[in-house]
């Protein structure tokens, strides 16, 4: 009976994708609604009021930070389930949780990590997660991953562990990284990979996972779609690999959706072979350039206005027009923010 509600900042491009992914005609569907992100309204009347306008857009990390304050202050307002987009649930007992819940994306001999890509807070207005909004705006930094996930372990670490603090947190459940994070960061790539094959982590170990053995012990599996674009297969799902698996079995209309996304073949490109091959273009338009600057031609006949677009229209994309429908003040069952 949950509703899912899709934040987003563009509210024309998410219909959009809904609609091909469900494959409907329109993206008005009983369960889901979308919304826009109207930051400065979200944001007033919290700790991020006078911490947004100064925020450099220009930064790299701009939306990544953006994104961390949406959702504590989505989850203020609201209270809820916060869900990031890559990130697919297939037990319903996550939304049945009655305290405040985090989950641990992985666990050493000394400390755990505490993932900002699953949080739930049953009420609204939890006073902890205005404390935590505090810790973010007074230790803010430009570092990726400072302001998510090591915020919520900082905050964690400073008032949960020990006897002392474990008052605190008394009624704040903390699940085990197995629920909502099976695989780890760093062995991402598994799920393109097909059924029973091995791969090697970032650590060199040989690594075998079972879907099944993972989705009977887990609640969700979250993907870690950044690590799978910087591998240069974001758009690509390779037949019969565990991620259409995953897909047939927990959103199969999706899936369906998805059309020849799933049927296409995979561009193995790295990182560097990408800086290389722009490297390339760049010289190129450069030696371009100068020779046409060396030996000009010219000619006394008219010329036609051309009717090619310029450089900037033929290889750039314009952003489409944002619609910015007022924040809603029903309180939704589920926030979801795509990205």
């Amino acid at each position: 009976d949950a509703t899912i509600v899709i934040w987003t900042a563009s509210v024309t491009n998410t219909c959009h994708d809904l609609k091909r992914a469900m494959n409907r005609s329109s993206c008005n569907i009983d369960t889901v609604r979308i919304e826009s992100l109207e930051y400065k309204v979200l944001f007033k009347n919290t700790p991020f009021h006078s911490w947004y306008p100064k925020l450099d857009q220009t930064q790299q990390l701009y939306q990544q930070n953006l994104g961390n304050a949406v959702r504590l202050a989505l989850l203020y307002w609201y209270g809820g389930v916060y869900v990031d987009s890559d990130l697919i649930v297939y037990n319903s007992r996550i939304m049945q949780l009655t305290k405040p819940t985090f989950a641990t994306q992985q666990c050493d001999a000394t400390a755990c990590i505490v993932n900002n890509a699953f949080m739930s807070f049953p009420s609204r207005k939890q006073q902890m997660l205005w404390h935590i909004m505090e810790r973010f705006v007074s230790e803010f930094k430009w570092i990726w991953g400072h302001n998510g996930p090591y915020l919520l372990t900082r905050w964690w670490n400073s008032n949960c562990r020990g006897k002392q603090q474990a008052r605190y947190c008394s009624s704040v459940k903390m699940l085990p990284m197995r629920f909502i994070y099976p695989v780890r960061h760093e062995e991402a790539l598994w799920i393109l990979n097909q059924p029973n094959e091995t791969h090697t982590s970032e650590d060199g170990r040989k690594v075998r996972h079972d879907l099944q053995d993972i989705i009977s012990s887990s609640w969700a599996y979250h993907l870690w779609n950044s690590r799978l674009a910087t591998a240069g297969k974001r758009f690509c799902v390779s037949p019969g690999c565990n991620l259409e698996r995953l897909m047939q079995m927990s959103c199969p209309t999706a899936l369906e959706g998805l059309g020849d996304i799933v049927n296409c073949q995979f561009t193995h490109r790295t990182q560097q072979q990408q800086k290389s091959t722009r490297a390339r273009e760049q010289q190129q338009q450069s030696k371009h350039k100068n020779t046409n600057s060396r030996f000009p031609q010219k000619s006394t006949v008219p010329q036609k206005k051309s009717t090619v677009p310029q450089t900037h229209a033929q290889f750039g994309f314009k952003k489409p027009k944002r619609s910015n429908p007022t924040l809603p003040h029903a309180k939704p069952k589920t926030a979801k923010k795509s990205r």
